[in-house]
């Protein structure tokens, strides 16, 4: 079997709104499914990669790794996302790439901007907030490493202002019409995240740059709230 034969799963459930799934090989995605349901996503997420794997021929025997967005994010979202990733990859004896969800969220962007900041929902009105840009090659890399924000949007604006001004800042879709979002300037965002992002970040350049780890490495990304 040639490398371009090989399946990549991909699995996006950091968010509270939508939760997704991709399969495609190192070049395409060949079948895509998303659910912005509010239903029980742990019943449900295992039903929706077996919709999508049936969608191509011979996919599980194809299958080759999995690729899941890791955080930050819901925490419920991403304890199911990786525990249904951690699974196949014992049962069909695959390799797991994980994805950073500020990563996942940037490179829907970075075609169109060379340096974007996103934000995350931390819950009770606050944010996770990273950097991000793309490498001469084009992977997607964290701009400033070790240099994350964190708090309310003010507190978020105030600490921007000590590091870098982005040429766009990436929100959640269900934050982007908030007042103190809006009284300020700047390019800002709507976004979510996607697995179809999750499933280029195993292509091209970034696959280059990601690693693979087994079923008892993989872990969620919950940052500490205080530095």
């Amino acid at each position: 079997m040639c490398e371009n034969d090989h399946l990549i799963l991909a699995i996006e459930s950091s968010s509270r709104r939508i939760t997704s799934v991709a399969v495609g090989t190192q070049d395409t995605i060949l079948a895509y499914y998303e659910d912005r349901s509010s239903g029980a996503l742990a019943e449900s997420l295992a039903g929706w990669i077996e919709k999508i794997m049936s969608q191509v021929e011979s996919a599980w025997p194809r299958l080759q790794e999995i690729s899941v967005s890791i955080g930050p994010g819901s925490y419920t979202g991403l304890r199911i996302g990786i525990a249904a990733a951690k699974g196949i990859a014992v049962a069909r004896n695959v390799g797991i790439r994980p994805v950073s969800t500020f990563h996942v969220v940037a490179e829907q962007w970075l075609d169109r901007y060379s340096m974007v900041l996103v934000l995350l929902d931390a819950g009770n009105g606050n944010f996770f907030g990273q950097y991000c840009a793309l490498t001469a090659d084009g992977a997607v890399v964290d701009q400033f490493p070790g240099t994350q924000l964190r708090g309310s949007f003010d507190l978020i604006l105030l600490q921007m202002r000590t590091v870098s001004l982005p040429e766009a800042i990436l929100v959640p879709v269900d934050h982007a019409s908030q007042p103190a979002l809006q009284s300020h300037g700047g390019l800002w965002l709507p976004t979510e995240a996607s697995a179809k992002s999750v499933l280029r970040l195993t292509q091209g350049a970034n696959r280059c740059r990601g690693i693979s780890v087994s079923a008892s490495e993989l872990v969620p990304c919950y940052p500490s709230w205080r530095s």
